[in-house]
């Protein structure tokens, strides 16, 4: 299991969000359903608070307790 703090990468993101990369990029310009905005980690990488990305999981509809 994937600890709650800390930055998560696309790869993971996808994977926790069920999303491809395209719909999290545009969840996140459309600041729709408050999807969490990426950290910037150096020139072309980026990360999404772990923690918030969870969190946003656990708010979608259909979501199952942990």
């Amino acid at each position: 299991m994937t600890e709650a703090h800390g930055l998560a990468r696309l790869a993971e993101v996808e994977q926790l969000t069920g999303l491809s990369r395209s719909s999290i990029y545009r969840l996140e310009a459309q600041n729709v359903f408050q999807f969490p905005k990426r950290v910037k980690l150096g020139l072309r990488a980026v990360g999404w608070p772990r923690a918030a990305v969870l969190d946003w999981c656990r708010t979608r509809p259909g979501a199952t307790p942990d």
